[in-house]
């Protein structure tokens, strides 16, 4: 964020805030794509209710957490209650069963299936990831100096590349190596 932002009236405390608030919505991210995942097995049998009644569920949810974490966390708490209301509207997406149409309803009518190159490749794509997340981690340690804006744009943005290709490197390499993906199937 400092890299990318701060210049101009983007102080120092506002790509700090940014940042924080950028963490505060991460872990909301497969939830979101959850949701996505789980609702066109809502409209593709014209239930358009149920999926408005789960959105209005995560809202209130969303509105009430995020006025009580504003008090308590300042503004990284509207973030928390956004991730908190995803996680909580993918849950009731995929698990209620009283519903006629949920992920679990579908998967009790073998309407929505994990195939067996999800169940294949899936723990191969989380473990890369976690790796991924790990060795960026531990170089963001040893490459902060080059991150300082005493360095210059130009410093900051190579450091910032080089991060990114170097994640981008170990995912792909641990990827592959744990079958998570082949080559022909990257290609096509």
């Amino acid at each position: 964020v400092r890299v990318l932002f701060e210049r101009g009236a983007f102080a120092a405390i506002d790509a700090q805030a940014t940042a924080s608030m950028l963490a505060a919505l991460a872990p909301g991210l497969p939830a979101f794509v959850l949701i996505k995942v789980f609702h066109p097995g809502f409209f593709a049998r014209e239930d358009t209710r149920t999926p408005m009644i789960y959105a209005g569920i995560g809202m209130a949810a969303n509105v009430m957490l995020a006025l009580l974490l504003f008090v308590v966390l300042g503004a990284v708490g509207i973030a928390i209650a956004t991730t908190i209301a995803g996680w909580l509207k993918a849950v009731i997406a995929a698990a209620q069963r009283d519903q006629p149409v949920s992920a679990a309803t579908l998967r009790e009518r073998d309407e929505f299936a994990l195939d067996s190159t999800f169940k294949r490749r899936f723990p191969g794509i989380l473990a890369a990831g976690l790796i991924m997340g790990a060795v960026v981690w531990a170089l963001t340690f040893g490459m902060s100096p080059w991150f300082e804006p005493a360095n210059g744009v130009l410093v900051q943005i190579a450091s910032l590349l080089l991060l990114v290709g170097t994640g981008l490197g170990v995912y792909a390499g641990t990827a592959a190596a744990l079958g998570a993906f082949d080559a022909k199937s990257l290609m096509n």
